[in-house]
Parts: structure tokens; sequence; C-alpha cells
């Protein structure tokens, strides 16, 4: 599961991975990598549990019927291949009988925090035999026991009491709720329930036990490690299985091309944005800046984050693009904001500050001067792209950042636990968020 990455060194190559078969309540379980030929069986499972799924599911503004295309699918399944293959997710269909009738994934694979996020979705026909439990276990104890995760993370909408139910007996905790944190349904806008696990906290030491033992208490234990196939080569090859496939991938492809070509993106952001300070201005960052000697020199020096993305050790894949502002103080870079996993169909973003820590600098910049900076690009991404939510992280010690996240409009949510490792040891940080005042946009569209 690893190949040779190319600035050297191995790196996690997850498109090979199968788990199972395992058997529970009469049935054959295996998690297997996608295949285009499965677009029929998915199409009919998501539809016909429409009712079970979409009440709970992210909105983004189409319908349901438009969600469950061909090409939708050739799409999802290119970019879930390419982000296994960088180790940032295990993107996995749940067999059952040899019978597509789920999904299960673990995203926003973090190596350098040792996070993820879980989450499945399963044939109500299945409901009452475990089933997804055994989904969800082989997919944890993979990450923990084999990737070497210690925090999976998984979001829940607060009105989804089956997993909440779920998760308490697994051995999550209710670690937040944030309040209407993200549009489900047709639109509306939801609490949502961050639950979270950690390998000595998992029922029964392993969640394949656990699952098998839900179905029958006299269950044998299960490690992962014995139902762990590691298929040749790739996985399954991506061949087009008809005219309308290949197209899809034509156009996938040209679409990424695109996207690079014009910075990553459709962001209409503007390339200078001017604060209520006027010793204070942001201009977008340029490939040049990099070869200008006085912005190198100053990033020789150790650059000090004030506030972080939410999943500062994993990369965002291609499809969201990434932003970065030059922060100015009388004409010279104290620090560089960005915007990073951009995504105006889910209608949010994650900001990253980092301050230059420049000895040659008498006068540092301030709290007010970066807030300023910080608060300018936030209202960028509400009023120009739309969006409703900016998510960032900081040290709940650092007064510094505490000050700049407060002076930037930021309302702080609580803290998660063990969340980031810093020199060696884990930290608790402080997340923070910006809701837009009105979400009248997303509830007209629905």
């Amino acid at each position: 599961m690893r190949r040779r990455g190319s600035v050297g060194g191995d790196v996690p190559d997850f498109r090979c991975v199968v788990l199972g078969p395992v058997e529970i309540s009469g049935h054959q379980i295996r998690l297997r990598p996608a295949e285009l030929s499965d677009f029929v069986q998915w199409q009919s499972v998501r539809m016909a549990n429409r009712a079970h799924i979409e009440p709970f599911w992210v909105y983004s503004g189409k319908t349901w019927e438009e969600r469950h295309t061909e090409n939708t699918w050739v799409r999802e399944l290119l970019d879930t291949r390419r982000a296994a293959r960088r180790g940032h997710s295990v993107p996995l269909v749940i067999e059952v009988d040899g019978v597509l009738r789920g999904q299960c994934n673990l995203t926003a694979v973090d190596p350098v925090n040792g996070s993820a996020e879980l989450g499945v979705w399963l044939d109500a026909g299945l409901s009452g035999r475990s089933v997804g439990a055994l989904a969800a276990g082989l997919m944890v104890d993979f990450g923990m026991d084999v990737v070497g995760l210690r925090r999976i993370v998984a979001p829940s909408a607060r009105s989804n009491g089956r997993v909440a139910r779920l998760c308490t007996s697994a051995g999550f905790t209710r670690e937040l709720t944030l309040p209407d944190f993200a549009p489900v349904g047709t639109g509306r806008f939801e609490d949502h329930d961050l639950w979270v696990l950690r390998p000595d906290h998992r029922a029964s030491n392993a969640l394949c036990t656990w699952a098998l033992r839900l179905a029958d208490p006299t269950a044998a234990p299960l490690s992962v490690r014995s139902v762990l196939v590691d298929l040749p080569g790739v996985g399954p090859q991506v061949r087009p299985r008809s005219a309308s496939q290949a197209t899809s991938i034509v156009r996938h492809r040209l679409g990424k091309i695109r996207r690079m070509r014009r910075g990553r993106g459709e962001l209409s952001l503007p390339l200078v944005i001017s604060t209520e300070r006027p010793e204070v201005s942001l201009r977008r960052k340029r490939l040049r800046d990099r070869l200008r000697p006085a912005l190198r020199g100053i990033t020789t020096n150790r650059p000090v984050a004030v506030i972080s993305p939410v999943r500062p050790g994993s990369r965002f894949d291609d499809a969201a693009p990434r932003v970065e502002f030059l922060v100015l103080v009388d004409g010279t870079p104290v620090a560089i904001i960005s915007l990073l996993g951009v995504s105006v169909a889910h209608s949010i973003t994650e900001i990253g500050v980092v301050v230059f820590d420049d000895p040659r600098r008498v006068h540092p910049p301030s709290a007010e001067q970066i807030s300023a900076a910080v608060r300018a690009v936030i209202e960028h991404c509400v009023d120009t792209l739309g969006l409703d939510r900016v998510a960032g992280i900081t040290d709940p010690g650092d007064g510094f950042a505490t000050a700049v996240a407060t002076g930037s409009g930021m309302t702080r949510q609580g803290i998660l636990g063990d969340a980031v490792v810093r020199e060696g040891s884990t930290a608790d940080v402080a997340l923070w968020l910006v809701m837009a005042e009105t979400r009248q946009s997303v509830r007209t569209r629905s």
C-alpha cells in the first residue's frame, strides 16, 4: 500500500485496499475499491434509499436525480482514486453477498496529526443486521491498527439519532455540537455533532469484534489484519465500459487542466484588498514573490502559525482551490493568509494565518493589524463568494492568536482534545467559525 513519492520516501497508496469477506447475520461483507461498472448498482441503491439518505446528506443545489448520473459517478470515482493514490482517502464500497449496497470512506486523512473523518451510508433494507456497524468497524480498525491513526471524527447531523446511538455504543465521544453548521437535505441548515474515537476507547478493543458481537454475543475476536487484502498493482483499472463513460473521463481530465490554468479554481476574489486600517493591505500571492529577495529573507525565518486550517496536516484535493494573500503593513510583507479547500458548493472554506518572525522589524505587526487583514478576507469570502462558513483552529493558550480570531469576527465553538501533534506530543486546539448572517440564498435555491 505504499509507493515511491516524487520527492523521495514512501507515501500511502490506498487504491489497493480490500477488507473482507467477513460473515455477519448470514451475509458475506466485503469492502473494496469502486469500479466504473458499479454505476448501475450504485445509482439503483441510492435512488431507492433517497428518503433515508438525502435528509442527512450535504445539500448541493442539484436535484437528487442530477446528483446520481453516470457522469457524476465517473467524476466521483476519478476524484476519490486520485485522493487514495496520494494517501488522503480510503474510499471503499460495501459489497453484501457480491452486490454493492453502500459506501464507507475515510477522508481528510492527516498523517501529521494522525486523524481522519469517517463516512458511511448503507441500503436501509439491511437495517438491524449490524452490516453498517461491521463496515464502519473494519474501516476504523484499518485506520487505527494498520494506518496508525489516533483520532477518527464522524460528523453527523444532530437529528440523526441512529448514528448517535451507534457512535455511543462503539466508544465515540460527542466532542462538540456546531449550530447550523451545514445545509442538508433540501437546503435546511442543521446542527452537527462531532463524534470522536481514539484507539483505546474502542468498544471490545476492536470495532470489528464489537460489530460481530452486536449480531452474535458469542462471536470470536476479529483482527482487521486477518481480513486485509492488498490488491496487486494499483487496484481496479479505470476502463470505460461505454462511450458515455469515456466522454466523462475526457471531460473530467480536461476540466482538471482548465482549473490548473485558471489558478486551481474559478474564484472571483480580487487581486488587491484594502482594509479599514490605512497602513494594512493585501494582495494575491504570485509565483514571482518567491523570487523576491526581501520576501525570501523573511520566510527563511521561522513563520508563526496564528490560525491554522482545521485539517493542517492533510493536503486538499486539486478540485478544491487554494488562495494565498500577502499581508502588507506600510508596504512590507508581514504575514500570509491562506484559504484552503474552498468549496462554493458546500459553502465553506478553511483559513490559515502565518505571521513572519522577522527580527529585523522594530515593531512587529499587532493583533489589530492582522485582524483587520483577516476580517477583510472573510468579508470577501462571504460577500463575493457567497460562503456561509469560514473555519480555523488556534492554540487555546496563545493570546495573540485568540485576539486575532476574535478581532476578525470569528466565534470560538469549543475545544478539540488532542487534535494535533506538536513537538512530539498531542495538543488541544480551539475551533473557530464565522457564520454568514443570512442563509436566504441557500433556502431560496431549495
